[in-house]
């Protein structure tokens, strides 16, 4: 058996479906506030893909 520590989260279909829908980014890092700070750690599936903002489109000028 595997000594890694499992997320309590982890296969709670209801709870990643919810996180999921969170209509905005702010509804979701407040999501992951709330569950780091009462279990210590967030699921694979909260977890932050990358971290930073995302990165600006680039427009091509027309000539």
């Amino acid at each position: 058996m595997s000594d890694t520590k499992k997320h309590p989260l982890e296969a709670d279909t209801q709870e990643r479906a919810f996180f999921e829908g969170a209509a905005s980014s702010n509804a979701k890092a407040a999501y992951r506030r709330a569950v780091l700070r009462t279990t210590g750690a967030l699921p694979s599936w909260a977890e932050r893909k990358r971290a930073g903002r995302k990165p600006k489109a680039v427009i091509k000028e027309q000539a």
